[in-house]
């Protein structure tokens, strides 16, 4: 479904602003709701953040999906919808999952 949106808003973008076919958005907001998305070649890892998040998110997102391509960069490859390949990559994906209250 996240997939399908931000093909959306590529899209938009692209068609609206003339847009290079590959720019994609790095964030965007809904409401208090904002969404970071690290690009990947073959796949995207997006935050979904309340509040304020510490700038080393992002830097954590970038390496984690950068990591996900070289070790899985074959199974993103020919992905069929089956998560199992990816399975050895549970904790550094969650390491991403992050709760912080003041």
């Amino acid at each position: 479904m996240v997939a399908g949106m931000l093909s959306a808003i590529q899209d938009f973008a692209g068609d609206s602003f003339q847009m290079n076919a590959d720019a994609a958005p790095d964030e965007f907001r809904i409401g208090e709701v904002q969404v970071w998305i690290a690009p990947g070649h073959s796949a995207y890892l997006a935050a979904v953040i309340r509040g304020s998040p510490p700038h080393k998110l992002r830097t954590m997102l970038e390496q984690t999906i950068e990591r996900v391509h070289v070790l899985k960069g074959d199974s993103l490859a020919t992905f069929d919808g089956d998560a199992v390949p990816f399975e050895p990559l549970r904790e550094s994906l969650e390491e991403c999952l992050r709760s912080q209250y003041k």
